[in-house]
This record gives C-alpha cells, sequence and structure tokens, in this order.
C-alpha cells in the first residue's frame, strides 16, 4: 500500500467515524462544523496537508442507507417521499433532546434536522463547493426512511461572485419548486 492509498483509506475512515459521531450529538447544527473541522485538522496534522487537502468529498450521506430514484437539488427524496423532519413521526423523541414521535429507521436512527436537510461536506472543489443530504421519509414508514444526497453545490465557484450567482441560481430553482 503507497502512502496515498494510506491517506486516502485513512481520510474515508475518520469522515465516516465523524459522521457516524455527528448523527449522536444533539444541536448538531452547532457542533457539525467544530466535529467535522477538528477531524479534519488532525487527519491533515497526521498526513502532513492543509485541511483543505485532508478533507476529501465521501459519497455518502452517513450511516443510513441511500435512497432509489434520488432527484435533482431542490427536491433530492423521491417522488412520493417528504423531508423527514425531527418534528415528524419519525424525529427524535422529547426524551432524547427532539420533539418527534421516535420512530427509528432500520439502521437505527431518528430523523434529527429541523428542515430535513444537512450538510454532508463542505470546503470542496475550489474551496466553496458542498454537498447536502435529504432525510427522506414515504408517509409514515420511518422504518424504511433513507437519504438522498446532491451532487457538489458550487464546486466550480472559485471568487465570491460566483457564489452570489450560484446562490441566485439555486434560489430561483427553489422558488420554481414550489
Amino acid at each position: 500500500m503507497t502512502w496515498k492509498e494510506f491517506g486516502a483509506n485513512f481520510d474515508a475512515r475518520v469522515g465516516s467515524m465523524a459522521e457516524r459521531a455527528t448523527r449522536k450529538l444533539t444541536r448538531r447544527d452547532a457542533l457539525r462544523a467544530g466535529v467535522v473541522g477538528s477531524v479534519a485538522g488532525i487527519a491533515a496534522v497526521t498526513l502532513g496537508q492543509s485541511a483543505a487537502e485532508a478533507y476529501t468529498y465521501s459519497p455518502g450521506c452517513g450511516p443510513t442507507r441511500h435512497c432509489s430514484n434520488c432527484r435533482a437539488y431542490p427536491n433530492a427524496c423521491p417522488s412520493g417521499y417528504s423531508l423527514c423532519k425531527i418534528s415528524g413521526r419519525c424525529g427524535t423523541p422529547p426524551s432524547n433532546g427532539g420533539s418527534g414521535g421516535g420512530h427509528k429507521n432500520q439502521q437505527g436512527f431518528w430523523c434529527e434536522w429541523s428542515g430535513g436537510i444537512w450538510e454532508s461536506a463542505h470546503n470542496l472543489g475550489h474551496g466553496h463547493g458542498y454537498t447536502l443530504c435529504y432525510d427522506c421519509v414515504s408517509g409514515s414508514d420511518c422504518y424504511g426512511w433513507c437519504t438522498c444526497p446532491t451532487a457538489c453545490i458550487c464546486c466550480n465557484c472559485t471568487t465570491a461572485a460566483d457564489v452570489r450567482t450560484e446562490q441566485k441560481r439555486l434560489d430561483r430553482l427553489m422558488s420554481s419548486a414550489g
């Protein structure tokens, strides 16, 4: 195994561990950036790279299985699915800091995001790119809720003007989606 292969495998393992740890945290909106940033920094020091080089995209949305037939942004959930939110039937129960019904999916997770959408990777492409994950549920089938990843958003952005242009494009997509 070469050092490059070791580094890639190490990055994948660290990213997976960070995602599993992040899924278990309460108030993840505030803590996720710190956890992922810290892990990327540790990986960077270990590999002798900058944090931006060490944090690479992992095409997953955590340990929850991917949905089949995911759609393009902004409506990533498959047809017949809706966003799985913390306040819904499949959301984290009040006894664990949430406001939902506490019904878990087949991997043993509750929906833990207020909007059902969360950032899975950032600093991609030229440093401005990111990917999102959509937690999707079909009706009241909490056992089968799954996630849909988006393609990299703003991966080709190199300037602040590029980011603003991409945000306007995404805002138009969101408003036309209803």
